[in-house]
């Protein structure tokens, strides 16, 4: 029987991919923005709704190869503001394994899937409105970078865009909402 150094010296993977979780759940929220997706990455230069954003989620991975991981997420949030409303979501998550600046562990990610939400919020509510039918079930599209440290891997803090959209017209022709967010991953 070989013990775990021996293990990580006869794989594949790196080291620091053998010892990351493979599952997590975590927890988000931030503002709603009337800008489009690639306007909301100008976090500084944003306008911001009164509607808000908060959201729980799992994810587990179940791949990896080198310094890419693939895996699932699925969540639920409410869409807190003039209306309430619910969404839930799963997809696909892409990722590379952390880059290290020092003790900070620094993970690139991208979520790609389905939403479905409830009702519309704020400037969604107006492009449905403008789209002319529903638009309930919409592709789900998240870019997110992870930063945890060498003390705590398990604890992670993120920003990502919670974003729906028709994906350039393949369901409709809206960018229907983005949310930039922050929020707090446990690893296990």
């Amino acid at each position: 029987q070989t013990d775990s150094s021996e293990w990580h010296r006869h794989s594949a993977l790196p080291h620091n991919v053998q010892s990351r979780a493979e599952q997590s759940v975590f927890f988000m929220g931030g503002p709603f923005t009337p800008s489009n997706f690639g306007e909301t990455f100008s976090i500084w230069d944003n306008q911001y709704e009164e509607n808000f954003f908060v959201g729980v989620g799992y994810q587990h991975f179940l791949y990896s190869y080198g310094s890419f991981r693939l895996g699932v997420e699925a969540g639920i949030g409410l869409r807190a503001g003039e209306n309430g409303s619910a969404e839930v979501w799963g997809g696909t998550v892409a990722q590379l394994t952390n880059f290290d600046i020092g003790a900070l562990n620094i993970t690139p990610s991208i979520i790609f899937g389905l939403s479905a939400v409830t009702d519309y919020v704020g400037v969604e509510a107006d492009r449905v409105a403008a789209l002319g039918h529903p638009a309930p079930v919409l592709f789900y599209f998240t870019p997110e970078i992870a930063i945890s440290s060498d003390t705590n891997p398990e604890w992670e803090a993120f920003v990502r865009i919670q974003h729906r959209s028709g994906g350039f017209g393949t369901i409709a022709e809206i960018d229907a909402s983005n949310a930039p967010v922050v929020g707090f991953r446990y690893r296990f």
